[in-house]
């Protein structure tokens, strides 16, 4: 073979070019797999990121209403003494 030609299919023996095919086919099948799995990975790690963010989301929204909620009671409390002094 010289510099600048290319090797074509019916250079290459008939046992090689099986051989080739079935690893180009096994790679293939091997990436398909690989991808999958990284998908249905990346799949679970939203849907645990969801789930993160829906818990922390209830805790702070039940921390505000607590934290509302002794404001209220420190307001009403105060306004009380207020009006009870006047």
């Amino acid at each position: 073979m010289t510099a600048g030609t290319t090797t074509r299919c019916s250079d290459t023996p008939a046992a090689v070019e099986y051989k080739l095919s079935k690893i180009s086919a096994t790679s293939a099948t091997e990436a398909a797999i690989r991808m999958a799995k990284q998908a249905a990975a990346l799949e679970e790690l939203r849907r645990r990121k969801v789930e993160k963010d829906r818990e922390l989301k209830e805790h702070n929204q039940g921390a505000l209403d607590k934290l509302l909620h002794g404001l209220e009671e420190a307001v009403d409390g105060d306004g009380d003494k207020k009006d009870g002094a006047a």
